[in-house]
């Protein structure tokens, strides 16, 4: 989306929007799709312009990456549900408090670049309308998917890595969950560090992108949310899956979290 998200060649020299600083911006080899094949996803704005992606857990309550929300003030942020296009369309409603993880972290552990707990949740101002085709929430996945599971990212981020224009319409791309110690193994080559709580996704030609981070990784074909958009190295590059955020290693954060909201916000 969101950061899905990061590093061209020098992790030093990377500062990016809409992915994490780090390993390279986020959908490559993707097909155009209508919302409705994908009723989950929103897009995160920032000052009304396209940053993000996201997944709708409930009417006021959207997941979505840590490294997509740069600034304090969650006023800055709204999201647009129920378009198959970023920048038109559907409807939009501003962010009331945004939540991200309090461990999340961007940094470099003797050369090895790591990012950590790459997971948000945004409480909406008002109600996102979950009665028509073209807005659903997504069910949290309840266990980490197998190596050579089939699964389908979507957003609007480049169809070219480095064109830094994102798409016009939504794209989707189905991958398969690749390895997790051979996806660890090969990103240590560049010194990139793949930690507990990701899982790697890859299919040849096929990667999320820049302006993808911080959208929904989902398990086909029964459609549970089981990642999101973290980061990657470049986009599409042969034999480095895109790494995401593993939506049930936080599970109980994100109901954790959702819960005092519940208390604290929506209740009051």
């Amino acid at each position: 989306m969101f950061l899905k998200c990061l590093l061209a060649v020098l992790v030093t020299s990377l500062v990016s929007a809409e992915r994490l600083p780090g390993p390279e911006e986020r959908i490559i080899g993707g097909n155009h799709m209508v919302i409705e094949e994908a009723p989950y996803h929103v897009g995160i704005l920032e000052y009304g312009v396209h940053k993000c992606g996201g997944a709708i857990y409930s009417e006021r309550i959207v997941l979505t990456a840590a490294h997509c929300l740069n600034a304090s003030n969650a006023e800055i942020y709204s999201v647009r549900a129920g378009s198959s296009f970023p920048n038109f369309g559907g409807q939009v409603v501003d962010v009331q408090e945004a939540y991200r993880h309090e461990d999340f972290k961007y940094t470099t552990i003797k050369n090895v670049t790591l990012v950590a707990n790459d997971i948000a949740v945004l409480l909406l101002k008002d109600r996102i309308n979950l009665n028509t085709q073209r807005t659903r929430s997504i069910q949290l996945a309840k266990k980490n998917p197998a190596t050579g599971t089939e699964c389908r990212v979507t957003g609007w981020g480049d169809t070219i890595f480095g064109s830094n224009l994102g798409a016009p319409r939504l794209l989707g791309a189905r991958l398969n969950i690749s390895d997790y110690k051979l996806c660890r193994t090969k990103y240590f080559t560049k010194l990139l560090g793949v930690t507990k709580g990701m899982i790697c996704a890859y299919t040849p030609g096929k990667d999320s992108c820049n302006f993808d981070s911080g959208g929904p990784l989902v398990s086909l074909p029964d459609l549970k949310l089981i990642g999101i958009v973290s980061w990657g190295y470049k986009c599409a590059e042969p034999d480095f899956p895109g790494i995401y955020t593993s939506v049930f290693s936080f599970r109980d954060w994100i109901k954790n979290t959702i819960s005092k909201i519940q208390k604290n916000t929506i209740h009051n």
